[in-house]
């Protein structure tokens, strides 16, 4: 795929071709055209674009660096690109757009100010001994809730109303930062304050690249907001100000002093504007200090960008729109504070982007881009026929890794590292379409693959927003369709390992989820999509607590476009779910939810077991749990008697306390479980996560100690949920044990339990059962004291990957399981962009 690009020509000998030498020693008064006789300025280059041709190149000399943007004027030819290199020994130019700030004048309260001539209205890139500072804010981004105040309301998407502030600060003039979504924190400004109602504007009208204004959202009740870019914020060391009206820069040194600081501040926008220029190949040059962009074009075609670094920038380091065949080779960028590269390509083909190292991207939320805060990505990139992205690192990125659209899309071999924790509802790589139920400009994308991709810390930015964190390891989102997502290792991950919004011929197959909150997830969010023809098979979704989910399934009204009997029919017709891997350290890890009506209230029925999962869908005949699991304790031996009195009920149940509204209990003397009783309990009204419970003091339980409680229960179906712990006797009741939790059916089950005591105190057993569990029967309840060791899974299970090129070896001083029963003694060989979860052979 990605054919048009052919031969690379970094240094082009062309006949006819001129060559042009630019360096800190030259002379603007000379020809140029030979090292001795170099050019010395970029303000030269810019005159002189009239005589520069297709095939020729302009290189920069090592070891120097050159300031000002370059502008080009000229176009190149196919097979004849404007070149721009570098030539000499040395470390690649520079070409940079920082200005020195120095006359220091200490203002009051740690502030001090310099006079900035040349600085941009819309600076947005201060650094200090060659870090880039934020800009001033209030609330500090460490203070509660991330540094977020809260609106209580909103109107459309100009006003937001804090009913706290209402006799608090004027901040008319400065801007305000508004987490109006998980996904967006618009950059706004503010126009006027009516008591605790905030009314803003764009922060940075008409200075877009584009030249046009991008739309703003309306905001969500409830969401956070802080203020920033004004003097009164001032108050953490590096925060800065630029005062547009008197020119100065004012930076908080508190206690210190700034000289002995280098500090710089972007006086140009752009460094390198191709603009509507094509046939251009830039190579071998540094980048630092832009305002916006680092290099921007828009407009023309064939540009290839190859061995490039850029450091500094502040919104793009790439930004190219509308632009067909471009290459990006070799790049690097570190501190880019809204998008590393952005390729927007939606009516343009043949993009590539490769071999690239993208660090740092978006290290300061409100910061992003100068009027939408959606941005926040390492790689975006999008083109109608053929994308390339591969062999990419993206490592610590505010919201999406890796985001894409487009037709014969190719994402493979790609590491994605620290991702979404600035913004979340995003994903490692993240792909959607804009579709809708009219079809009108919609986007049918075909031949879409990720793959060989490893994907790692999805972090999830709950501050300023509701809800848990919603970082995904791979999202197809807004009904992506005709993708394969094969042979991807996703780990550690604070929602899903993958989230597919109304999937239309996905497949999901050979990919590896670890450590995820969810495994997989599965959504119709409107009453017009329908889930059809989907594959997910013979992936390993492998939960590490008992907090995380193997699968979700959500519809959103089973009556509409196409009704459906069921959610179980509806399950079925998602498509082929089967032979997958699910450790089950969450017993009931399989939730789902539905609208019977389109547009009426939700349905929560209790999340299911993997076996209650295949019986109800037909879903999963053939999957199973890992070859090997890991135990929650090693039970030595029972150490005391038991601490429960009649806990087998041969005649009564008057020891036991019943808590739960629309619930009774009663002793039951037809021998359901053992004996000649045992505990009835019958719930009038089920309701989904809700618990009736049964209680009964046991004594004195001793911090340090471990005990192992057990009893047996059997229901009326084959969806019961138990929970069980020990509390406090007197109030306030607190739990003295993390609440654990099984599953139980139609069979009698006997249950088993190991908790460890850390606080000395009079306890009493707890056993819940859900509501939605029907008539259950409980016998046979025993509280030991036992000698008994608890396991942390994290000693047993051992996960390795591979994020290079190359094959690698590991030493294993252990035997191990793989997941499939593999056994694994001596060393593991990983291949390139593959992985292993090992589960600790003890026997």
């Amino acid at each position: 795929m990605i054919k048009w690009i052919t031969v690379l020509l970094l240094f082009p000998s062309l006949a006819n071709a001129t060559n042009y030498y630019i360096s800190n020693s030259g002379n603007d008064n000379k020809k140029g055209t030979a090292a001795a006789d170099a050019w010395q300025t970029i303000t030269k280059l810019n005159n002189s674009f009239a005589a520069i041709h297709a095939g020729d190149t302009v290189f920069f000399k090592r070891g120097n660096l050159f300031y000002g943007c370059i502008t080009i004027t000229q176009s190149g030819a196919a097979g004849k690109p404007i070149v721009f290199a570098a030539y000499g020994q040395g470390a690649d130019p520079v070409i940079s757009g920082f200005t020195t700030i120095g006359n220091w004048i200490k203002k009051a309260n740690g502030v001090w100010q310099a006079s900035a001539p040349g600085i941009k209205r819309n600076l947005n890139m201060v650094t200090i001994n060659g870090m880039p500072q934020r800009i001033g804010r209030y609330p500090n981004a460490d203070e509660a809730d991330g540094g977020y105040l809260r609106y209580e309301n909103f109107t459309g998407s100009t006003s937001i109303t804090d009913n706290e502030l209402k006799d608090g600060i004027d901040w008319t003039g400065a801007e305000v930062v508004i987490r109006k979504d998980h996904w967006t924190a618009e950059r706004c400004r503010v126009i006027s304050k009516e008591r605790g109602k905030i009314n803003f504007t764009f922060a940075r009208e008409g200075i877009n690249a584009a030249g046009a204004i991008p739309p703003m959202h309306p905001a969500t009740k409830g969401n956070g907001y802080f203020f920033q870019n004004d003097s009164r914020t001032l108050d953490e060391l590096g925060e800065w100000f630029f005062d547009t009206t008197n020119g100065n820069l004012q930076v908080f040194f508190g206690t210190g002093t700034p000289s002995a600081s280098l500090i710089k501040a972007s006086t140009v926008d752009t460094l390198i504007n191709a603009g509507k220029m094509s046939f251009i190949s830039i190579s071998h040059l540094s980048f630092e200090g832009a305002n916006m962009s680092g290099i921007y074009c828009r407009g023309g075609s064939d540009i290839s960008i190859q061995y490039c670094n850029f450091t500094n920038i502040g919104a793009k380091a790439i930004h190219i729109w509308n632009t067909p065949n471009i290459l990006i080779d070799h790049v690097n960028t570190n501190y880019v504070l809204c998008n590393a590269i952005q390729v927007r390509n939606g009516k343009q083909d043949n993009v590539t982007v490769s071999n690239c190292v993208i660090k740092n991207t978006a290290p300061f939320i409100g910061m992003g881009s100068f009027f939408d805060g959606r941005d926040y990505k390492g790689i975006s990139a999008s083109a109608y026929n053929n994308l390339l992205i591969t062999s990419n690192i993206v490592d610590s990125v505010g919201f999406c890794g890796i985001e894409f659209q487009g037709n014969n899309a190719m994402i493979k071999n790609n590491f994605v590292n620290y991702f979404c924790y600035l913004l979340d509802d995003g994903g490692g790589i993240y792909t959607w379409v804009d579709y809708n139920k009219n079809n009108k400009d919609s986007v049918m994308f075909t031949n879409r693959v990720i793959k060989d991709n490893i994907v790692l810390h999805g972090i999830g930015a709950t501050e300023g927003a509701f809800k848990s964190p919603k970082a995904e390891g791979i999202y197809l989102d807004g009904k992506a369709m005709n993708t394969q997502v094969l042979n991807n290792t996703v780990a550690f991950i604070g929602n899903r390992g993958i989230e597919m919004n109304a999937p239309l011929n996905v497949t999901v197959r050979n990919n590896t989820f670890f450590n995820t909150g969810g495994g997989w997830v599965a959504s119709r969010l409107y009453s017009w999509e329908n889930i059809r023809n989907n594959e997910m098979k013979h992936n390993v979704f492998y939960s590490m607590d008992n907090k995380q989910r193997q699968g979700e399934f959500y519809h959103s009204g089973l009556d509409m476009p196409e009704p459906v009997s069921s959610i179980w029919e509806a399950v079925r017709l998602m498509g082929d779910i089967d032979s997958n891997y699910y450790n089950t350290i969450n017993p009931v890890g399989f939730e789902y939810y539905y609208a019977p009506v389109a547009g009426k209230p939700n349905v929560f029925p209790s999340p299911l077991t993997l076996e209650n999962w295949k019986t109800l869908t037909g879903q999963d005949q053939h999957s199973k749990r890992p070859a090997k699991t890991v135990p929650l304790y090693v039970l030595k031996n029972i150490t005391g008697p038991n601490l429960v009195s009649d806990g087998g009920f041969a005649k009564d149940i008057n020891s036991v306390q019943l808590f739960g509204s629309n619930t009774t209990v009663q002793w039951d003397s037809a021998g359901k479980i053992t004996g000649g009783g045992s505990f009835k309990m019958e719930i009038s009204k089920p309701e989904t996560s809700r618990y009736s419970v049964i209680h009964s003091k046991v004594g004195n339980v001793i911090a340090g100690k471990k005990y192992i409680f057990r009893f047996k229960t059997r229901g009326t179906t084959e969806c019961g949920i138990v929970r069980a712990y020990l509390r406090k006797t007197l109030a306030p009741y607190n739990e003295l044990v993390p609440v654990q939790t099984q599953s139980f059916g139609i069979a009698v089950q006997a249950h088993e339990f190991m908790f460890a005591v850390n606080i000395t105190d009079t306890a009493s057993f707890v056993i819940g059962i859900e509501k939605n569990s029907g008539t259950t029967y409980i016998d046979d309840i025993e509280l030991y004291e036992a000698d008994a060791i608890p396991v942390n899974i994290n000693d047993r299970v051992r996960f390795e990957y591979n994020a290079t090129q190359s094959a690698v070896t590991i030493p294993l001083d252990k035997k191990y399981v793989g997941v499939d029963g593999t056994i694994y003694k001596g060393s593991l060989t990983l291949l390139p962009f593959s992985s292993k979860i090992l589960i600790l052979d003890d026997k």
